[in-house]
């Protein structure tokens, strides 16, 4: 939507606006691919860990993120890790519910500027006349950036509806490794043949 092109066509306030908006996206990128590692790695540490005293890699995994949010989220923890209660897994799950939140309200950052780029989009259209060759072709930059914008939008609410239900699943899956027992043991199956599907070689062949 920040095309050369595009810019000749629009004022400045909407310039700035197209620029917030891909700043933020930007960023909600980065932390999506962030958590993408972050649970990955989570998922094999829950099924390998079934003693209180193993060592956790997450830490400096997540301490090696250059996100200051992170780091600022992560030691506000630094006192948990040291309580005699707090299992492995039980700080690994904290750390990615952390990286959840974080990627949620880079999320909400998103869609808050991405309304208000529409808002100016639509009025910058209706202000348009139709006559000449070149308004014309400033209507269709326009529109196509308009369009783009609701794709936007439709990704954003995908993957705040996502992230709730992550939240919710990892929650849920912290009480039962607190629990441990049976319960524990089904979780940690599950996982199991989770990481065995995503291991999976693609077929290209469909």
């Amino acid at each position: 939507m920040s095309c050369p092109l595009l810019l000749h066509v629009i004022n400045s306030r909407l310039v700035e606006r197209l620029q917030q908006t891909g700043k933020f996206t930007r960023k909600l990128n980065d932390n999506l691919k962030q958590l993408a590692v972050l649970g990955f790695h989570e998922m094999q540490m829950f099924v390998s860990q079934n003693k209180e005293d193993l060592q956790s890699s997450t830490e400096d995994l997540v301490n090696r993120q250059d996100d200051r949010p992170m780091e600022t989220a992560v030691n506000l923890r630094e006192d948990q890790d040291t309580h005699d209660l707090q299992t492995c897994s039980q700080i690994n799950l904290t750390n990615l519910l952390l990286l959840i939140e974080i990627t949620t309200k880079s999320n909400q950052k998103v869609s808050k500027e991405n309304d208000q780029l529409i808002i100016a989009l639509n009025r910058s259209l209706e202000g348009m006349g139709v006559g000449s060759e070149k308004e014309k072709y400033q209507l269709g930059e326009l529109q196509e950036a308009l369009a783009q914008a609701h794709m936007l939008q439709s990704a954003s609410e995908h993957w705040r509806r996502n992230l709730k239900i992550y939240d919710m699943n990892v929650r849920s899956t912290k009480l039962i490794d607190r629990r441990g027992g049976y319960q524990r043991s089904f979780i940690q199956d599950c996982v199991k043949k989770t990481l065995e599907k995503l291991s999976e070689p693609k077929n290209s062949n469909g």
